[in-house]
């Protein structure tokens, strides 16, 4: 799946709001914008800025938790080398070292703008609903969704209230000790609260003797896509197969909403048999690539901090 720049300017992965929750003004980070036309050519971006602290007055970029990257409304290549000649010098001037970048997958341009990177290459597969088109799910799936159906679980909407985030927050780090996440993972409550007060935030659940036993948190973007961002799961229920019957039920939901697809996104690394993929991969056969990147700014600082702090895990 491919959207028109245009669409994915108005993506709630690239809106400010949405990078403001990885943003920490206590550690002196910020949001990072910068944008440049010519005419009805456009290239921008969105990012984190922040501090590397152990060289003060030095910086760096990270595209915030998602996706998002460089979105140009063209494919002139003499346009977006200048548009990268342009921010090169700019980021060179604010002090900002190096970028890692994450990549929207439904941007049509990415391997263009990848040309002109320091570093680019393809992460992982990801998986998406066209949501105009029937359902076309894998033999196993059918069957463990009428397993499902046995149980009598019931799926609903849930408002964002300070006692469902403590549910929510409960079960969120339960899933992450069981698979042992990277400790990125582990958000801070103040996260969640923030999280939760963005409007294009949406709570779900499935619930067992009204027992909430699974949740996922959706974005809904203003382009008609729907979004798989976070979700969460009582150990003891997957047995029930409650992830497979909440991901029925949205793709249900955000049909009769007239979206136009629902994104399930890929696995935990880029293993084409990790097992999150491989069970993504059973609600539907469209696929895309996920692409990250890199640019070094400053060549000299840079080389410093990876022969001195690399080893140390610090940069």
């Amino acid at each position: 799946m491919l959207l028109k720049p245009e669409e994915l300017s108005h993506d709630v992965y690239l809106s400010e709001n949405y990078v403001s929750l990885y943003v920490d003004p206590n550690r002196g980070e910020e949001v990072f914008k910068f944008e440049y036309r010519e005419g009805k050519k456009k290239f921008f971006t969105i990012s984190v800025k922040r501090p590397i602290p152990f060289l003060e007055g030095f910086y760096e970029l990270e595209t915030a938790y998602g996706y998002g990257g460089f979105i140009v409304t063209t494919c002139d290549e003499d346009f977006i080398r200048k548009a990268f000649g342009i921010y090169r010098d700019f980021c060179l001037s604010q002090n900002i070292v190096a970028e890692f970048v994450r990549f929207h997958p439904f941007n049509p341009y990415n391997e263009v703008v990848g040309k002109f990177l320091d570093f680019f290459k393809k992460d992982r597969l990801v998986v998406f609903v066209s949501l105009s088109k029937e359902k076309n799910y894998a033999s196993s799936l059918k069957r463990n969704l009428k397993k499902a159906q046995s149980f009598n679980l019931r799926f609903e909407i849930l408002k964002k209230t300070k006692e469902n985030l403590k549910i929510f927050m409960k079960l969120y780090y339960k899933t992450m000790e069981r698979h042992r996440a990277n400790k990125f993972y582990f958000f801070p409550k103040s996260y969640f609260e923030k999280l939760f007060s963005l409007g294009e935030a949406k709570l779900f659940a499935t619930k067992f003797e009204e027992k909430i036993v699974n949740a996922v948190v959706i974005l809904e973007s203003s382009n008609k896509v729907a979004y798989y961002h976070l979700g969460a799961t009582h150990p003891e229920f997957y047995k029930y197969n409650v992830n497979p019957f909440i991901f029925d039920k949205l793709i249900d939901f955000y049909k009769e909403k007239n979206y136009r697809f629902f994104y399930l996104g890929g696995g935990t690394d880029s293993d084409p048999q990790n097992s999150l993929l491989r069970f993504k991969k059973k609600f539907s056969k469209e696929y895309g690539w996920f692409y990250i990147g890199g640019i070094i700014f400053n060549s000299r600082v840079y080389e410093f901090l990876r022969k001195n702090f690399c080893k140390s895990g610090k940069f």
